[in-house]
């Protein structure tokens, strides 16, 4: 049986949480950036992006309070750029599809853009599910991996 999740707006106190699932070897091995973060980078950031408004930030957490994962949103000039990911307890369990759609729908934007890399094959599966559309004339090659630009409007 599938966890409740909730969804919340991020908070000062989840800086370490969020410290520990964005150096999770997986989360670093699909970003754009993979090397890990340093704490003192990551508290600079996360005390930033707690309360910069052009950054929604989520954590979805199970009835117990545990983490789920975490999605953002960065504003952009072509939509709202969204990362996500999920703690290792939750990956495989189908989980994503439903974190995702509900961070969309509460962050209250109508477009949005992702970025992944093309052997992410999950996590281009995961937006595809979710109604994105892949923009073949937007992909980019970074540090010599190549990445994917989809969007989704919800207008």
């Amino acid at each position: 049986m599938a966890p409740e999740i909730i969804i919340r707006r991020a908070e000062p106190s989840d800086m370490r949480r969020i410290f520990e699932l964005s150096n999770d070897p997986l989360v670093r091995a699909n970003s754009i950036h993979p090397e890990p973060i340093e704490w003192a980078t990551h508290e600079k950031w996360f005390a930033n992006a707690v309360v910069n408004p052009r950054l929604k930030f989520y954590l979805a957490e199970g009835a117990d309070g545990a983490l789920i994962g975490q999605v953002r949103f960065e504003e952009r000039e072509d939509g709202w750029l969204v990362s996500i990911s999920l703690t290792a307890e939750f990956r495989g369990k189908g989980l994503a599809h439903v974190v995702l759609m509900k961070a969309m729908e509460m962050s209250g934007q109508q477009c949005f853009i992702a970025e992944i890399s093309s052997d992410n094959l999950a996590s281009l599966s995961l937006f595809e599910r979710c109604g994105f559309i892949l923009r073949p004339d937007r992909s980019f090659t970074l540090s010599g991996r190549k990445f994917e630009s989809l969007r989704k409007d919800s207008r």
